[in-house]
């Protein structure tokens, strides 16, 4: 069945004679009820989760494919397909196939949809190449019209536009909403284990990670967009088009400033409403606890507070605290046209796949991580129980490139890579005349950012009478911020990058070396299988695993962006450790794979049971003094004492921090032709 099923799903993607394979004509294979509730979202328009009238209709179509008989599995897909919007039977299709007890695998987005990545002109030229003799030949790796650019250095933000348009960056946060739909999964539907919280973190973590880059080229850190009414400083332009290059996502001028009297028609909300959810939240926030339905109210925990801020089904009151997050989205992707005048397509903010690419992204989320803190820096800090792991001390940590001879030093560079775009979900009628040579290969060279591999270097010493498990948490921050000063623990802790994170199983004695590839991160996302990968799998007979039980998705932050870039003459970071007990923070026999830190597991529980992000979530100790030392003479002051992530870490002896030097080496020369992407 796995090959099978397989080679059904690269079906949908492959045009023959010209034409997309239809579906045996004859009866429906859809339900009544089905039929029904689908079809209002019209073709070519662009679909939106964050739209309530959208996700209905797609919450309907991926439940009802999960849920599907085998036997009409295909023949219901394909008339899905001929039915539905685009966008939608994208999105629906590929989270039922990851929910579904299936072996088969959809290609990545920048296959399934390549003109969400780049332009149609773009495109167009690279399958012109393809298409004559002149494909045989290498590139111009010195012409900047082989790379697909959206802006100009005129633009302070299109210094960083090479992290946001990142392919792997923009697949894996679309990956991440299809693996966790905020409407759930099922009948009834349900959200997963820690779901609201993994929606605070991913996001956290990726605003850590964007300051990084940001603080690397000289940009302030990313400042929220607290207001809603205020001006959005930021413009931005995708260059993008819908499946077919014919609707092109809006572009936004600098300067601009939601409209405030006007509201989509399709969706009735006023800013005047967003600032009166906003205020709710905060209310809850300050007190402590929801406004429950049923005159239940509940304590605020990350947990429900990131479900209200999503306004997912677990939101203990979406009603009275709305939709924060989503809806932020839909007013700022419709700016330019809020009550749809002018018949203009809404923005990239509109869509999980092209989000990232905007950078008020990123300040939008800076203010929902705000919301976030807010809620955190009302619990306790943690105390040093929290923190310690008894008779365990990590006498030393380094970091070692591959093949250099300087230890603490991370080597990155930027490389041309190419991306298969010949195959996709949906063909316009050009891609599918077979003039075109719809099987040559039709490739767009990107400039992504990547680093040497390397290995973490500790020596542990367990000095306890027993054998234990600990998990090795490990974590990167900027050491300075914006002029140049160190950074206090306080505020550098929404700064840390986790790296890490993995579990060790410690003998009693004498110190023990432990080695640790880079390339085994919980971070990044297992490797992406590519339509070609699939269809050498198909062609070889080769039964894929079966998905059902693999405990891990395919969402993860993409290896190659695993580092900050860094500077070329070296930026420091803080790296830091901490062991804790793996066997009290073990939630079952779950382990931690690849992409767990940020994505947790498929269809189980988050396999730590630690907050995510610990001990960085919450506010730390201070540095404890020496209280033997007596002041002499009390108009002496004493000597201001260091405060620092590195002298924190001194008062527990399962802790250690060193610095390290990310050298950002440029540009690497391009010999023949560039690799293809891949994560």
């Amino acid at each position: 069945m796995g090959v099978e099923e397989q080679r059904f799903v690269l079906s949908l993607f492959t045009p023959t004679n010209g034409k997309q394979r239809q579906r045996k004509k004859g009866r429906s294979y859809l339900t009544d009820t089905l039929l029904q509730s689908i079809g209002a979202l019209p073709k070519g328009a662009v679909f939106s989760v964050f739209k309530k009238h959208h996700n209905r209709e797609a919450v309907e179509v991926y439940n009802f494919l999960i849920n599907c008989d085998d036997a009409i599995f295909e023949n219901a897909t394909r008339e899905l397909k001929e039915k539905l919007n685009e966008g939608l039977f994208m999105y629906a299709f590929s989270t039922a196939l990851l929910h579904r007890k299936s072996a088969a695998v959809l290609p990545p987005s920048w296959q399934i949809a390549p003109r969400q990545f780049f332009s149609t002109s773009h495109i167009a030229a690279s399958r012109r190449k393809a298409s004559t003799p002149e494909s045989d030949h290498e590139p111009d790796h010195d012409n900047e019209h082989d790379l697909f650019l959206t802006g100009t250095l005129r633009d302070p933000e299109f210094r960083l536009a090479w992290f946001r348009e990142d392919v792997g960056l923009n697949d894996h946060h679309w990956s991440w909403h299809t693996v966790y739909p905020h409407k759930g999964v099922g009948t009834p539907p349900e959200t997963k284990n820690r779901q609201g919280e993994l929606f605070y973190y991913m996001h956290q973590q990726m605003l850590a990670r964007y300051d990084a880059e940001r603080l690397a080229v000289g940009l302030m850190r990313v400042l929220p967009l607290q207001e809603p009414d205020e001006p959005i400083l930021e413009g931005y332009n995708p260059h993008l088009t819908d499946h077919y290059g014919v609707g092109q996502y809006s572009a936004r001028p600098a300067g601009m400033v939601l409209a405030s009297d006007f509201t989509n028609p399709d969706e009735p909300y006023t800013i005047r409403e967003h600032k009166h959810y906003i205020n709710r939240l905060e209310d809850a926030i300050k007190l402590g606890v929801f406004i429950g339905k049923d005159h239940f109210n509940p304590t605020v925990t990350i947990d429900n507070l990131g479900a209200t801020v999503e306004a997912s089904i677990s939101s203990p009151n979406s009603e009275l605290y709305g939709s924060v997050h989503n809806m932020g989205h839909d007013l700022i992707s419709l700016i330019t046209d809020p009550d749809g005048r002018y018949k203009q397509s809404p923005g990239p903010m509109e869509d999980t796949l092209t989000a990232v690419r905007d950078p008020v992204f990123f300040r939008h989320h800076k203010f929902v991580d705000n919301l976030f803190c807010q809620h955190k820096s009302r619990l306790p800090p943690y105390t040093k129980g929290d923190l310690e792991f008894a008779n365990i001390t990590v006498d030393g940590i380094l970091v070692q490139t591959k093949d250099e001879s300087e230890p603490n030093v991370l080597k990155t560079f930027m490389e041309e890579r190419l991306v298969q775009v010949q195959d996709a979900l949906f063909h316009d009628a050009d891609e599918t005349n077979p003039k075109e040579l719809p099987h040559a290969k039709v490739e767009v060279i990107v400039n992504t950012a990547s680093h040497r591999e390397f290995e973490y270097k500790l020596t542990v010493t367990n000095n306890s009478s027993k054998e234990v498990v600990g998990v090795f948490r490990i974590f990167l921050a900027p050491r300075h911020d914006e002029l140049g000063e160190p950074y206090e623990p306080e505020a550098q802790r929404r700064l840390f990058i986790e790296m890490d994170k993995f579990a060790e199983t410690l003998p009693t004695g004498t110190p023990i070396e432990i080695s640790r590839a880079s390339t085994k991160s919980s971070v990044v996302r297992p490797r992406v299988r590519t339509h070609e990968d699939l269809t050498e799998q198909v062609k070889q007979g080769n039964h894929p695993p079966d998905q059902s039980t693999i405990n891990f998705c395919r969402c993860g932050w993409p290896s190659n962006l695993l580092v900050p870039r860094g500077t070329a003459q070296g930026m420091t970071f803080d790296l830091f450790v901490i062991v804790t007990d793996w066997r009290a923070d073990r939630v079952g026999n779950l382990g931690l794979g690849l992409g767990t830190s940020y994505c947790g597991s498929k269809s189980s529980q988050y396999p730590d049971r630690r907050s995510m992000g610990f001990p960085f979530d919450r506010r730390l100790p201070k540095k404890e003094t020496d209280k033997s030392t007596k002041k002499i003479d009390q108009k002496i002051d004493p000597p201001p004492q260091k405060n620092d992530i590195q002298t924190l870490a001194e008062d527990y002896s399962n802790m250690q921090a060193t610095s390290v030097k990310v050298v950002f080496e440029g540009k690497t020369e391009a010999h023949g032709y560039p690799e293809v992407l891949n994560y």
